[in-house]
């Protein structure tokens, strides 16, 4: 293998790493947002903290499960209403509009 290849496949190897960094970076920040977002707005409705916590943590299980590994995942309003009414039917809690 010629010296010029061997580089290139280091460089596009770093820069592809870097690309997977980047998108775990961008998807546990998402995690944490949607957390606090969910844990908030919970509260808001009048869930108390200890289910909101609940709650939130079977919507993050439930959109996982779109997640395909090594992208960026942002879900969509219907894969988060969705997964908000199959949590919330299953803890019973109101159902989520």
């Amino acid at each position: 293998m010629k010296k010029s290849t061997i580089i290139i496949a280091s460089a596009l190897a770093a820069t592809l790493s870097g690309c997977d960094a980047a998108t775990k970076g961008f998807n546990d920040g998402f995690d944490k947002s949607f957390r606090e977002s969910c844990t908030k707005g919970a509260a808001e409705k009048g869930v108390p903290a200890d289910m909101s916590a609940k709650l939130c943590d079977c919507m993050m299980d439930d959109l996982a499960k779109h997640k395909t590994e090594g992208s960026v995942f942002v879900p969509s309003t219907e894969q988060i209403t969705a997964a908000a009414k199959t949590c919330t039917a299953n803890m019973d809690l109101p159902a989520a509009q």
